[in-house]
């Protein structure tokens, strides 16, 4: 993926879809990151809102380190929010291009 803005539009996208699939709201996402992982700057609702709108206006990618600590809160992989890979993790992506199931 060549598109930067791609990219910010997937991991914006994959991440609410995510929270809507968990039935969860922003500031559960940002309780959950809190509880599994000690932060010198425990994570807030309007912290997980401007890492939601990455791409518009100053808003970017978070560190990589809290990258990953979003995507471990959601049980998926960094690779799947940013649209490296189409499966929530690397075990079913395998799985997807053993089958010959194409991207989406």
């Amino acid at each position: 993926m060549s598109d930067i803005n791609e990219v910010y539009a997937i991991w914006n996208r994959r991440i609410r879809e995510r929270c809507a699939q968990l039935n969860w709201t922003q500031q559960d996402l940002a309780d959950e990151i809190n509880l599994k992982f000690t932060n010198d700057r425990p994570v807030t609702q309007p912290m997980i809102s401007s890492w939601t709108r990455i791409g518009k206006g100053r808003n970017t990618f978070p560190p990589y380190e809290r990258m990953r600590q979003i995507a471990s809160a959601l049980g998926v992989d960094v690779a799947y929010l940013t649209g490296e890979i189409t499966g929530d993790t690397h075990s079913e992506q395998y799985a997807m291009e053993y089958l010959g199931l194409g991207r989406s």
